[in-house]
């Protein structure tokens, strides 16, 4: 009976630990199962986030353009006198189809794209904490894995590096969109309307001798109106400083308009600047210099520029040139890797 009763106890005692051994199985597995949903649950408000942010990112850009395209083609109905507004409205939905086109991709490359990439590099990350927990040798023992195992391996740390690789890229763009955090409108136009009245828009660029002639504020777009019979323009202009939007109106006086050219004038203190609008060529151009006769300007005016050069210029380019200087040196590097 003392054996049996030893035998019995011995066997109770295994089988104990072995539930004991079981629960502890259980309770890491639970744990793990309730990490993988809370994975789970951070893919699913990604995914739903990401489509409802790039499906609103696209109908917001579009629909900028789009109501800029619309606005330019009702300017041009009303100065020429037509209420007809049927084609302005047929361009309006044409652009809007263009704009979009492509948008139901964005939106599924990135709520996707990123979901199996970031479970992948999790699952990496938790496998070198492992190794720096218990030992590389441990957690990887190349020497004795087969080629697949190695392949997975090598695999592996590749896509950590190009998730890696993603998330600086991506933020390297959201700052240089903090520098430019503007586009500006594309094209520049001179719309007439018989003899008597001309519309120019477009956005200021400057050159001159020195390095610092180039524009203030050159995230800028200007509207001027001619009117021919009241011998002034008027120039509505708003500009971006950072993040502080600007806007500014200014008055010249035109000083002559012929069937080719119409020239404006804007005498300021310290400084005049000849405006001339081809109207053949459908182009913009102005001539500055500075003015010093004053007390005033020699006293506040530092290094004064004797000459400069304006040109009215694409909005999208302006942008797009200032978008270019902005990119952190990496990024260029980058981008001209793809040829951008």
């Amino acid at each position: 009976m003392d054996g049996c009763g030893a035998g019995a106890a011995v066997g109770m005692a295994a089988r104990a630990e072995a539930l004991k051994e079981k629960a502890v199985n259980q309770g890491e597995v639970m744990h793990l199962n309730g990490w993988q949903r809370i994975g789970i649950g951070l893919s699913i408000v990604w995914a739903v986030g990401a489509a409802v942010y790039q499906r609103n990112a696209d109908l917001d850009r579009s629909k900028s353009f789009v109501d800029y395209a619309f606005r330019v083609c009702t300017d041009a109905k009303e100065l020429a006198h037509d209420t007809d507004l049927k084609s302005c409205l047929q361009e309006r939905e044409k652009h809007t189809e263009i704009w979009l086109e492509g948008s139901w991709g964005n939106v599924a490359i990135l709520s996707l794209v990123p979901i199996p990439l970031a479970w992948i590099a999790v699952y990496i990350l938790l496998g070198f904490w492992r190794g720096a927990v218990i030992g590389f040798h441990a957690v990887v023992p190349w020497r004795t894995l087969t080629r697949w195992r190695k392949f997975k391996v090598v695999s592996s740390l590749l896509i950590t590096f190009v998730v890696v690789g993603f998330g600086i890229l991506l933020a390297m763009n959201l700052y240089v969109e903090t520098l430019v955090p503007v586009g500006l409108p594309p094209g520049v136009m001179v719309i007439q309307s018989g003899e008597d009245v001309a519309m120019l828009k477009g956005t200021w660029t400057r050159e001159g001798a020195s390095q610092d002639s180039r524009m203030a504020y050159p995230l800028q777009t200007s509207r001027i109106t001619c009117y021919r019979k009241e011998g002034r323009c008027m120039e509505a202009l708003a500009s971006v400083s950072g993040t502080l939007l600007d806007a500014e109106l200014v008055e010249y006086a035109i000083e002559s308009w012929s069937d080719t050219t119409i020239v404006f004038v804007d005498d300021a203190m310290c400084a005049s600047t000849v405006y001339t609008v081809d109207r053949k060529t459908e182009s913009v151009n102005g001539v500055g210099h500075s003015i010093m006769d004053s007390d005033y300007c020699k006293r506040f005016v530092k290094k004064p520029e004797k000459s400069w050069n304006l040109h009215l210029t694409d909005g999208f380019k302006v942008y797009w040139g200032e978008r270019q200087k902005a990119r952190p040196i990496a990024l260029r590097l980058i981008q001209t890797l793809f040829g951008n």
